[in-house]
């Protein structure tokens, strides 16, 4: 899948790394930066799938209700793991 299509106006790096794991958990081709997890067919499946590899790629914690916000976006989210990525120095 080519990184572009996946991910239709995402502009950072964290975007386009987040786009690719909820598209490879979704199987959604598009995901764009103002989407919501449940936007893009995300279930509570998809969601503990997605959980992992956001522990496992990004080495942080999120929990259910924060990802299944209607205001956690696909944009929000990477801002979020941004942060955490700056606070501990990776």
């Amino acid at each position: 899948m080519e990184l572009n299509r996946v991910c239709a106006g995402a502009l950072t790096p964290t975007e386009r790394k987040l786009a690719r794991l909820w598209s490879e958990v979704t199987g959604i081709n598009t995901i764009k930066a103002d989407d919501t997890f449940l936007a893009v067919g995300g279930d509570s499946i998809a969601g503990a799938l997605l959980i992992n590899r956001l522990r496992t790629d990004f080495k942080v914690e999120m929990s259910f209700p924060t990802l299944f916000e209607t205001k956690s976006t696909l944009a929000a989210i990477a801002k979020m793991i941004d942060k955490v990525e700056a606070v501990s120095g990776r």
